[in-house]
């Protein structure tokens, strides 16, 4: 290090504290990037590589960008899941003796990021941590974003297949762990697109540290479990660290327990598309798209929450759903509050702005602007007296104070800069006023100078002007050189066309004026942090109104939304029972306005209709009515009208669904798998005042497995789950349980033949499909002619079979080994049918019944059933 230069010993010095991060080194109007890092960020940036003299013979490599348009740069580093350490100039390189002390800053992470540009505003970035107590086999998982000062914790007991489950909901831009946990590193990989910082094991060992950090950012905390101080210190650590100031922006810890909201798996999150659809992971086509009518981007951001974790309070989603009722029948009060709404800026990051310490003057006009609205916005509802909206914000603090504050001292519509001046109002502060007397009346003296001059002289053309390198000056053509006055004027630049000059009155003005306005923007910058400090010792204030603001909102939201499309306020019952009348899928119907969409019925209990086997031909709408009874539900538990006649639903603890197939090709898993790992899920979590919806299960396999299989999982939930579930499927055969268990009941999907063509009438009715139709869709499809006329004649042929089977009493054979199945088309020979009483054969039924598949792997199933029918075929 002595070899090179003294900026590049301070730079390596820099460094070596960061050495997972980019380092922006600031010299002048550019931050600089040397060694590794300039060739990384070059490569990255698609920017110029260079070098410089260090010191030593080789250049070293080296590259830039400029200072103010450096968020960009970043902006793409961070994309690309690298951190940035901003390191910048503390002291004055006029008063700088040798090297100009340099500190960083900030670091920014992908977690981190502040700049309203970078981040997405009807969004949040969340940052999470996760901590394992390993005396208690507890997870404590703490998520926070610094953008809007939200940071909650929940302790989770089960497996880290549940830690993963509520990462999900959050979808954190980075997560903090020790690297005690680096054996999951692959499943974090898997199932999140987020950043992994690792922190050393000596760290993460510092829990009284941890504890005490909690203590000192949090006032609310009073004894919160191990797991929660450990990892909501380990984030707080970390954003110390990374920020290098207070986090006064915090001021709750939200401490909240998993089970008390409705828990959806992400196979079930997928499936439902919530807030992105399955296909493109867009939100145009999901749920969330349908129903974020908001106005401010905090509004949509609580939206987003809600609809992640609906809720099992009765008492809760019924206040929302009061709220929501007065403001559906209130069309009027509807459209002024969206017109307030629209005026409000985005409280929740202003803050966060104001907090950290680099809000703007026009950050500040905003908060005024939106200040300005709040007495009308509590005007409007008390008024109209939408008590329940007014009783669920409970006291409204609506920070007059704040307001007259920012309206006393901040100009209208200030300049984006803070250091040039122009931000304080007149008559704010008496000593900033003087000097701007000062200035202003040296400006006008400057005007009166150059009158009088040009009356002394007789040159007309004579003018007084000023620039930053020269100051202010006198300038006088060439063709009027002769009338100066040679002993009052002298010579300061010559010109092309002209001379500059200056006088002893000039110079003295000069110095007075130039004084009074570097003074004047000195004072105006220490004034405007004065007041910036003021405010942001008001945030948690700010922050209480910026979420009654959002509440507002996403339920005005909702208001909008139902009015809009029809829907009815649920109805809650204690028996356990889903009664639905006329319910419609609300994104298709609304997708779909100019085909009208075909309603349907539900009726789901706990005595005589706990499980519904649906049948029907493909496309004619079971997956769509299995998830609109689902998006039902959990509209209903977030507060939200239903598309419906009626609906009168028990609360919903889980939602399970395994709809639609898809290889999971990052982790190897086949269709089947992945369709026996998301019923796993169901079958295995599931209570009694669980929804369970199965499409098609079994059908990845042969015939005669999938429905062993599928016929299992039915009695399985059945006996031992009790939930309410919708089962679909093609096999026929399974129909027949209807009639060996009390609560199975056969539904279909009614279409209608005419003139040899389908005409699917999207339309559920009682009782079990008579055929699948599956030629007359692969017609629809476009398959060629030969191909759907050859299939239509194999199938003659094979019902034909059937037929002669069924009248031979082969069927027994069938039912013998799969019990009620029947097997229209299964092909048991004679020799297999005389054999079937013998005692070895009476054995392999007596194992087929005593397997218990709901603990055993899908691989131990699929053996022992092979084995099996390795038996039965000899």
């Amino acid at each position: 290090m002595a070899t090179y230069t003294p900026m590049i010993q301070q730079y390596l010095q820099i460094k070596a504290d960061y050495p997972d991060a980019i380092l922006f080194f600031r010299l002048g109007d550019f931050y600089e990037m040397f060694f590794e890092d300039a060739e990384l960020a070059s490569r990255l940036l698609e920017i110029t590589l260079t070098g410089r003299d260090g010191g030593t013979e080789e250049r070293i490599p080296m590259c830039g960008v400029p200072y103010h348009s450096a968020n960009s740069y970043i902006h793409k580093l961070i994309e690309k899941g690298y951190k940035v350490a901003i390191c910048e100039q503390v002291e004055d390189p006029k008063q700088a003796k040798g090297v100009v002390k340099r500190e960083v800053t900030r670091v920014i992470t992908p977690g981190t990021i502040m700049d309203g540009k970078l981040v997405e505003s009807k969004a949040n970035n969340y940052i999470a941590s996760i901590f394992l107590l390993q005396h208690s086999n507890q997870f404590g998982i703490s998520i926070s974003d610094i953008s809007t000062g939200e940071f909650y914790s929940t302790i989770i007991e089960e497996d880290f297949d549940h830690v993963i489950h509520e990462l999900i909901l959050y979808q954190p831009s980075e997560i903090v762990l020790s690297k005690k946990l680096i054996e999951f590193e692959s499943v974090l990989k898997q199932y999140l697109e987020t950043n992994l910082t690792w922190l050393d094991d000596e760290i993460t060992d510092q829990q009284n540290y941890y504890k005490n950090l909690v203590y000192e950012q949090f006032q609310n905390v009073k004894e919160p479990l191990e797991a929660i101080i450990f990892s909501a210190g380990m984030l707080l650590d970390y954003l110390h660290k990374t920020q290098r100031q207070k986090l006064i922006h915090f001021n709750e810890l939200q401490i909240y327990e998993a089970k008390h909201y409705l828990i959806l798996d992400p196979f079930s999150r997928r499936n439902l598309e919530l807030t992105e659809t399955s296909r493109d992971h867009s939100k145009k086509g999901s749920l969330l798209w349908l129903l974020d009518q908001t106005e401010t981007s905090m509004g949509s951001r609580l939206l987003r929450r809600w609809l992640e974790k609906p809720l099992l309070s009765k008492v809760a989603i019924e206040e929302r759903l009061n709220s929501v009722q007065a403001l559906y029948e209130n069309p009027l009060v509807r459209d002024e509050l969206k017109d307030l709404l629209r005026e409000i800026y985005d409280i929740e990051r202003i803050v966060s702005r104001i907090s950290y310490g680099n809000a703007s003057a026009r950050d500040l006009y905003s908060l005024k602007q939106s200040l300005e609205k709040i007495p009308r916005l509590r005007q409007v509802l008390v008024e109209n007296k939408i008590d329940p909206l007014i009783q669920m914000m409970g006291e409204f603090d609506q920070c007059t104070d704040i307001y007259s504050l920012i309206d006393e001292s901040i100009v209208d519509d200030p300049p984006i800069g803070l250091k040039e001046g122009g931000i304080i109002k007149r008559g704010y502060h008496p000593k900033l006023d003087a000097y701007y007397r000062a200035s202003t009346e040296g400006k006008q003296w400057l005007q009166d100078m150059e009158r009088r001059e040009r009356e002394i002289t007789g040159i007309k053309s004579l003018k007084v002007g000023f620039n930053k390198v020269f100051g202010y000056y006198i300038e006088v053509t060439k063709s009027n050189l002769a009338q100066v006055p040679t002993d009052r004027y002298i010579r300061k630049q010559t010109l092309a066309n002209g001379e500059r000059f200056i006088t002893e009155e000039l110079k003295e003005k000069e110095s007075q004026i130039l004084e009074a306005e570097e003074k004047m923007q000195e004072l105006e910058y220490q004034i405007f942090t004065e007041v910036r400090e003021r405010i942001a010792n008001q945030n948690p204030r700010l922050q209480r109104l910026a979420q009654q603001i959002a509440i507002i909102d996403v339920l005005l939201s909702f208001a909008k939304v139902s009015s809009m499309n029809g829907y009815v306020r649920p109805q809650f019952n204690q028996e356990g029972r889903i009664r639905i009348r006329q319910g419609r899928h609300p994104v298709i119907e609304f997708v779909q306005k100019e085909t009208p969409y075909i309603p349907n019925d539900v009726e789901l209990d706990q005595e005589s209709q706990q499980i519904l086997l649906i049948t029907g031909p493909n496309m004619a709408g079971k997956s769509t009515y299995m998830r609109q009874i689902a998006l039902i539900i959990i509209m209903a538990q977030i507060g939200c009208f239903v598309p419906a006649e009626s609906a009168n639903i028990a609360i919903t603890d889980r939602i399970f669904t395994r709809i639609g197939a898809g290889d999971d090709l990052t982790s190897g898993h086949s269709t089947f798998m992945v369709e026996m790992l998301e019923t796993k899920q169901a079958i295995l979590q599931a209570t009694t005042n669980s929804l369970i919806l199965l499409d098609e299960i079994g059908r990845g396999t042969s015939t005669y497995d999938g429905m062993a299989l599928a016929q299992a999982i039915i009695e399985y939930i059945h006996d031992h789950v009790h939930a309410k579930t919708l089962f679909s499927t093609h096999y026929h055969e399974l129909t027949s349980l209807a009639d060996r268990f009390s609560r199975i009941q056969n539904i279909h999907v009614n279409v209608m033949e005419k003139d040899g063509k389908v005409v699917f009438l999207h339309k559920i009715e009682k009782g079990k499909a008579d055929r699948s139709y599956g030629i007359y869709v692969a017609e629809l499809a476009g398959l060629p002619y030969e191909v759907i006329e050859n299939a239509k004649r194999i199938l003659r042929n094979y019902e034909s079979k059937a037929r002669n089977l069924k009248n031979d009493g082969k069927e027994k054979a069938v039912q013998l080994v799969l019990f009620p199945l029947q097997a229209e088309n299964n092909q048991l020979s004679q020799t297999n049918e005389s054999r079937i009483n013998k005692e070895y054969d009476k054995e392999i039924i007596q194992q087929i019944l005593s397997l218990d598949l709901l603990n055993m792997t899908p691989m131990e199933g699929f053996q022992i059933l092979y084995e099996i029918q390795k038996r039965l075929r000899k």
